[in-house]
Formats: structure tokens, C-alpha cells, sequence
């Protein structure tokens, strides 16, 4: 592939990735919008093409001292997990109380999907 080629691309890409963020934009205020006026109707619309709907969700975690506070001390562990700290363990690694080269064997890496990140250089005048 020739170096015409992948500036080529490389500007396509960059130029769909403007256009993306500015439609995103859009798209945001646009279901914003939407839910207010929806919030108001039962939260759905409907017509012979398309059909919408408020989606709501959440997540839940769980508030550790509080449930300190709820659990018997003796049930506790019971409940728990310990796990690896990575702040301690890098401190200990940083005192000399553990060899770094012992734990590489125990680190595993996991590759993410790879991405190409496109940058605007400043043009000097």
C-alpha cells in the first residue's frame, strides 16, 4: 500500500470522526429533548414507522461501611473477600520486600482491540 494511500485514509478517517462527534452532539441534545417531551406522555411514542421509549436503568453496589455496620463481625469474613491491593503490592515491590521478577509470572495482559488514534498537527505559520 502505497503512502498516498494510508494519508488517504488516514485523512477520511479523521474527517468522519469530526463529522461523528458533531453528529453525536446532535443526537444528544435531539434525546434530551425527547425525554423531556416523553417524560410528559407516559414515557413512549408511537407512529406506523417508529416507536419510542424512556429506557431506564441503574446499577447498585454495595456501601461497604455500612454493611460493616449491619454484619456481625464474625459473619463477616464469611461474606468478603480479600484481594490484591496493587497500590500495596507496588509498595512492597518499591521497599525490596518482593522481587518484582518473581511476580512476572503471575501478571496476566490482555490485549485490547486495537485503534488508530488520529491527531490535528498545528501548522506553524
Amino acid at each position: 500500500m502505497s503512502e498516498d494511500n494510508v494519508q488517504e485514509i488516514v485523512r477520511t478517517i479523521a474527517q468522519l470522526k469530526a463529522v461523528q462527534r458533531e453528529t453525536q452532539g446532535e443526537i444528544d441534545l435531539l434525546q434530551s429533548m425527547l425525554i423531556d417531551i416523553l417524560a410528559e406522555t407516559n414515557d413512549e411514542y408511537e407512529d406506523d414507522v417508529y416507536r419510542a421509549q424512556i429506557v431506564r436503568s441503574s446499577t447498585s453496589a454495595w456501601d461497604q461501611d455500612a454493611l460493616q455496620d449491619i454484619i456481625p463481625k464474625t459473619m463477616w469474613p464469611r461474606v468478603t473477600v480479600r484481594v490484591v491491593s496493587d497500590d500495596l503490592l507496588s509498595a512492597a515491590v518499591q521497599r525490596g520486600s518482593i522481587n518484582a521478577h518473581d511476580l512476572e509470572d503471575a501478571l496476566v495482559v490482555k490485549q485490547r482491540k486495537p485503534y488508530v488514534k488520529i491527531t490535528t498537527k498545528l501548522q506553524a505559520d
